[in-house]
């Protein structure tokens, strides 16, 4: 798992993380991280994201308020079970629910990490903790409906506007999606764009960022993982 963007402003203003702590991206992550982060992370979209975080996500976060006070239990007399190692596996199980509220309304991509794996069973980094809740909602939505069609040696790119973009960062790749390059920035206004200059019989790959005022959406997705393929095929006689 590996973040994509700088830190999201709400960990620090609802208290998920103490920036006067130094970096602990390798540590484990105990129980009490998972809950104390989920826990902010329900406030969060409960607050900025249409329809909230959910049943499933608030009712999880309120089983842990009642364990917390019908036990007596709080920030100086801790449930026992917070100090336990948490696995990749049980990570996964609220990155789901939270991906599964942010990906329909376009604020995150699917990502192939949450899907069950062989390394479900080791433990957990908090590196990887914070990468499930790397989610901003005051950043610009993904740029959606993202299509290239090829004509010579040149893409042509169409989107939707997902509102609120001032530039789009316009990325290739040439390698399967493995390494992706910046090619252009593009006004927010438009919703189209022409790549020129390809090689017939190259493979090619885009995507859009949207950036906003004060950050940036994830990188947008074309049909198909990791974004849409164009094979100019050798020879091909070039429209003008």
């Amino acid at each position: 798992m590996t973040a994509y963007a700088s830190t999201p402003g709400w960990w620090t203003s609802r208290g998920a993380v103490n920036p006067a702590l130094g970096t602990n991206n390798y540590a484990v992550v105990t129980q009490g991280q998972l809950k104390r982060f989920t826990q902010k992370a329900v406030q969060e979209m409960n607050t900025n994201l249409p329809g909230g975080a959910g049943s499933d996500l608030n009712g999880i976060v309120s089983n842990w308020i009642a364990q917390y006070t019908t036990n007596g239990y709080n920030a100086t007399n801790l449930l026992p079970a917070d100090s336990q190692a948490m696995t990749v596996g049980q990570v996964k199980y609220i990155a789901n629910k939270v991906y599964s509220k942010l990906i329909p309304l376009n604020y995150a991509v699917s990502y192939p990490w949450l899907n069950t794996n062989t390394t479900d069973s080791q433990l957990a980094t908090v590196s990887q903790l914070k990468t499930v809740f790397d989610f901003d909602l005051s950043a610009p939505k993904l740029a959606q409906n993202l299509t290239v069609t090829l004509s010579g040696t040149s893409a042509f790119l169409s989107w939707s506007d997902p509102s609120s973009v001032t530039t789009y960062t316009l990325q290739q790749s040439t390698d399967g999606g493995l390494t992706w390059t910046d090619v252009g920035t593009i006004s927010g206004a438009l919703t189209t764009n022409t790549v020129t200059g390809l090689t017939l019989g190259g493979d090619y790959q885009f995507r859009l960022i949207a950036n906003g005022a004060s950050s940036s959406s994830p990188p947008s997705l074309s049909e198909g993982p990791p974004a849409i393929t164009l094979t100019a095929p050798t020879g091909a006689t070039l429209v003008p």
